[in-house]
């Protein structure tokens, strides 16, 4: 990597923002995912019950 000096400053406070909310998000993951399932499900039963 070759990064801008110009851009140094920037790009630390840019990588500590980050680095602080990695991990730390809000929100409960495995009710994420039974929701995406619970979509995926009733996209493909609409699927079906519309061909």
């Amino acid at each position: 990597m070759n990064p801008i000096e110009d851009y140094k400053e920037q790009r630390k406070a840019r990588v500590s923002a980050v680095s602080a909310y990695d991990n730390n998000q809000p929100g409960d993951p495995e009710k994420a995912v039974k929701l995406l399932i619970r979509i995926t499900e009733s996209i493909d039963l609409l699927q079906v019950m519309f061909r």
